[in-house]
């Protein structure tokens, strides 16, 4: 039987999985790999850290979903591509052949930050390990007798957003006195196209908030309690979240697949390898020829791509290009259930922004399975 291994349970192999529901495949064996059971939506993480959603809301069932559709789920992570057999060889050595192989792993933190064994240094994904850090932080913060400090490194919408989530967490929970640092490379937040009222209007909205905005620095390292900038400047830090950079898994560079040069693989607008037909790529682990940037919107459209090119490749039937939009809706989470909406040149912000951004991650979830309410965290120790 003919076999199509799917590595990584990312956004666009979710669209993969919910197709088979309707559209089942019956003469190839389906398998994903995937380290972890369950999937945290990145459009609700904003509302898990500042805690309006449980885990559970937040989250895909990933083993559940795999069974209800037919698919083989296997809870390992891919360590190598062995293209010339067509083999994946997972974590643990066990080896996965295939006839095609499809590839949504994402992207990792760019650990550039140096940072000792003990040091407050937490990177924002994986998303599940990340919350599970977060809400250990606000247990301690709650039983410390003196005041603590977080610091968010990355400005871009994924940092503001957080670091924004965080502070209603903690004013919610009664730890006002927890300052909360964001620390940027641009003067000011939100860098990437966003319109440049948007991000003044950010500037302010920050500071509304307490939170304090250092631009154009990096965190360079992080000690136990204390970041580095690369100005000289030292910061307090008993939690410190790195949400700056990304980088491909590291073992794509060793694949012999075309990558770009950030080590992205280069796919056509088939969402195949332009180095191996056999192999496709989708989310922020590929670089599109026509796509302008990477997040979860455009990682859940070249889902709905994929799925047609795998089809129809498992049909050897021909495939049809996929063009990616040049925009995109930006929906940015903000204290005390409001939302900024951003698209193109245009933006807003108000309560009915965060109630249609609701509406919308509502309906996407209601598409899948969720864990069980008693099922702990996969990176619980």
């Amino acid at each position: 039987m003919k076999r199509l291994l799917l590595i990584g349970g990312g956004h666009a192999h979710l669209e993969v999985l919910d197709q088979l529901r309707r559209r089942p495949v019956h003469d190839v064996r389906i398998t994903l790999m995937s380290p972890s059971p369950r999937q945290v939506y990145t459009g609700m993480l904003p509302g898990l850290i500042a805690g309006r959603f449980s885990l559970q809301q937040a989250s895909i069932d990933l083993a559940r979903l795999c069974a209800e559709v037919g698919v083989e789920w296997v809870p390992q992570a891919c360590s190598e591509l062995d293209l010339k057999h067509r083999t994946a060889i997972a974590e643990n050595g066990e080896q996965f052949p295939f006839i095609w192989a499809s590839l949504n792993t994402g992207s990792g933190p760019q650990l550039s930050i140096e940072h000792g064994e003990h040091s407050t240094f937490v990177p924002i994904k994986p998303s599940e390990y990340f919350y599970d850090a977060w809400e250990a932080f606000v247990a301690r913060a709650a039983a410390a007798s003196a005041d603590l400090s977080v610091l968010v490194a990355g400005a871009g919408a994924g940092g503001t957003e957080l670091v924004l989530a965080m502070r209603d967490r903690l004013d919610g929970a009664g730890l006002s006195k927890v300052s909360t640092t964001l620390v940027g490379s641009d003067e000011r937040p939100l860098s990437g196209g966003f319109p440049t009222k948007l991000r003044k209007s950010m500037v302010s909205l920050l500071r509304r908030h307490k939170i304090d905005y250092i631009p154009a620095r990096r965190v360079i390292s992080v000690s136990e309690g204390f970041a580095q900038l690369d100005g000289g400047t030292r910061l307090p830090a008993n939690f410190c979240a790195l949400a700056a950079g990304a980088s491909p898994s590291p073992w794509l560079a060793d694949s012999g697949l075309a990558t770009d040069n950030a080590g992205y693989v280069r796919v056509d607008r088939y969402l195949r390898s332009v180095s191996h037909d056999f192999v496709f790529a989708a989310g922020d682990v590929s670089a599109h020829p026509d796509q302008p940037g990477k997040s979860g919107v455009y990682a859940v459209r070249a889902g709905q791509a994929l799925t047609e090119s795998l089809y129809d490749t498992m049909g050897s039937r021909p495939l049809k290009a996929w063009k990616p939009q040049k925009r995109t809706l930006y929906l940015i989470t903000l204290p005390a259930k409001r939302a900024m909406l951003s698209w193109g040149p245009l933006w807003a912000s108000g309560a009915w922004a965060y109630l249609w951004k609701q509406y919308i991650d509502t309906r996407y979830m209601k598409r899948f399975p969720h864990p069980a309410s008693n099922q702990q965290s996969s990176f619980h120790e």
